[in-house]
């Protein structure tokens, strides 16, 4: 048997060697997982960030069609009170007033004739009309009826084969 005497210093070669590359092969492991945690986040960060962004912009945009609405609304009343006030009897009177008309008088109301024309027709009377024919009595059955029908269906075919 040959015998071998341990070498320590081979050994602990190999271990340093072993041991250094785990280390630094941890080490490259650690940064790619520490790389890829951060690259999560900032993901994920971004889109919560869109998310927001798109959310406070649609708040926003709502507020001001709300906001443009009433605006709009109040506006409406505004016209609509305008309207009332100047449909008012006495203001159509005065606005008329202003601009030369009066009220006309029996004295001011001519009336035009036109030939032909008739304007007290009376209102038409019914007359009644004597009936001279008696209603026939009413004879039809389903019976009937059917064979009525098959007797059109098979004149329709009868013509269209001739």
């Amino acid at each position: 048997m040959s015998s071998q005497t341990p070498n320590p210093d081979g050994q602990d070669a190999f271990l340093r060697k072993v041991f250094f590359r785990s280390t630094a092969e941890n080490q490259k492991q650690v940064v790619a997982v520490v790389v890829l945690v951060a690259v999560v986040t900032i993901i994920i960060g971004g889109l919560y960030l869109a998310q927001t962004t798109t959310s406070i912009t649609t708040a926003r945009d709502i507020q001001q069609m709300s906001e443009h609405r009433s605006r709009l609304e109040r506006e409406n009343e505004v016209l609509r009170a305008d309207i009332a006030r100047m449909q008012n009897l006495a203001s159509l009177q005065t606005r008329a007033a202003t601009l030369g008309f009066q009220q006309a008088g029996p004295e001011d109301i001519f009336y035009l004739v036109v030939d032909g024309y008739v304007y007290n027709v009376p209102a038409p009377t019914p007359t009644l009309v004597p009936s001279t024919a008696t209603p026939e009595e009413y004879q039809e059955n389903f019976a009937g009826w059917l064979k009525r029908q098959y007797d059109a269906l098979i004149d329709q075919f009868s013509e269209w084969g001739n």
